[in-house]
């Protein structure tokens, strides 16, 4: 693994930028607004102004699918009133929106993917409407989710050169209807699945988004997306688009692990705030933590446990982080990293008067740390206030400390 100072002096000399086009926030930190969630509910969805109500206390961008089916209600007939309302009720709340244009549609494709000119054709005449109709109220555009997995792509045979073509037809069509919108993708999971993005590369699809999103689910801690992103970067170099942003796309843990063994909720918080602070680390332009909401009330289901909030929207301790994160660091850019013991990572903060410090481990262990200057106050993961004295215990929990005035790293 990448230690933290060799990591950060990399990302100094990689030169990574945002696109212009991306600029949701007309040049805001990552936080709040580059902390997203992905939902499953529209206007349409009983209770859905409850749910935006407390997501957009802790989040400023959401991640939903926009059905073609569902929104197609007869050929020729559109009907986005459902997404509408989310849309709008959203940017009230000052929550941006992505929207994944997805799936097939049984008046036109015969399985689950879109195969050929003429299917390809009625999916853009989606795209476009979909585009003139939210063109300015959305922050994203995504064609498709995860096309490299059959589950959502089938059948497999003929994807890359399918699924190229579609993306490029569809982001012609959403740029010349929303010319300010960003796009994104491929959404790819696993993010290891290589062999997928290179041929998809060389059918041409590195031209069609603004933003290469993947979804870097594991087991391990988000530090190891640092390796993935390293192959990444090597693999757009070696295309031709060295500076092209990546962003998780989704990425979360349930408290249910791959191999059955079980995580507190409050080690799930820990994760998704390190999520979080590895994004805004690695400067990417969002991250989005998937889930916002318990999907099932089953606690032995993995899938039903990736939420910040229960089925019931009564808030896990991963809300509570989040909120503290919005709290703590909002309106805040990161300055510096500050060299320290392995693996102990220390994130520096500032606003431009105020300097605040976010530290954790990336072991299970905990450690001994001292700060550079005794700090004038600390807050735990929740944002609940702790001693400023060291020295500090540092663990996989992410603390705050803010330094006193005129302390610089």
């Amino acid at each position: 693994m990448i230690t933290p100072p060799l990591f950060w002096l990399l990302m100094l000399l990689s030169g990574w930028s945002t696109p212009e086009r991306w600029n949701p926030g007309g040049g805001s930190p990552f936080f709040p607004q580059g902390m997203g969630v992905n939902i499953h509910f529209t206007g349409d969805t009983p209770g859905y102004l409850d749910d935006l109500n407390l997501l957009s206390r802790a989040f400023g961008l959401i991640r939903m699918d926009l059905n073609w089916e569902d929104a197609e209600v007869e050929e020729g007939v559109f009907d986005f009133s459902r997404w509408d309302k989310l849309v709008d009720e959203a940017k009230r709340r000052g929550v941006l929106t992505i929207l994944i244009l997805d799936y097939g549609h049984p008046l036109y494709t015969a399985d689950h993917s879109v195969r050929g000119s003429e299917e390809r054709a009625a999916f853009v005449r989606f795209a476009t409407e979909a585009a003139r109709h939210f063109k300015g109220r959305v922050a994203g555009w995504e064609i498709w989710n995860e096309p490299n997995l059959a589950r959502f792509w089938r059948p497999q045979e003929g994807v890359l050169t399918e699924y190229t073509l579609l993306a490029q037809d569809g982001a012609d069509a959403i740029r010349t209807e929303d010319p300010e919108a960003s796009l994104l993708g491929p959404a790819v999971y696993p993010s290891e699945d290589l062999g997928f993005l290179k041929g998809i590369a060389g059918e041409g699809f590195l031209e069609v988004p603004d933003i290469l999103t993947f979804h870097p689910y594991r087991d391990r801690g988000p530090e190891s997306v640092m390796g993935l992103v390293s192959q990444l970067e090597t693999f757009l170099e070696e295309e031709g688009f060295p500076q092209m942003p990546l962003a998780m796309g989704e990425m979360g843990y349930s408290i249910l692990r791959w191999d059955g063994e079980r995580i507190s909720p409050t080690h799930q918080a820990a994760l998704m705030a390190r999520t979080y602070l590895v994004g805004a680390m690695m400067e990417m332009p969002f991250v989005i933590w998937y889930d916002w909401r318990n999907d099932g009330i089953n606690p032995d289901a993995r899938e039903e446990n990736f939420g910040t909030v229960r089925n019931d929207l009564t808030p896990k301790p991963a809300y509570r982080a989040a909120k503290a994160l919005r709290s703590l660091l909002g309106g805040y850019e990161i300055v510096d990293l500050l060299d320290g013991a392995p693996e102990v990572w220390a994130l520096v903060f500032s606003n431009g008067t105020t300097t605040r410090l976010v530290v954790w481990s990336s072991t299970s262990q905990k450690t001994r740390w001292m700060p550079p200057f005794p700090p004038s106050a600390a807050w735990d993961l929740f944002g609940k206030p702790l001693p400023p004295v060291p020295p500090f215990t540092v663990s996989g929990e992410p603390f705050f400390l803010e330094m006193p005035p005129g302390w610089h790293p």
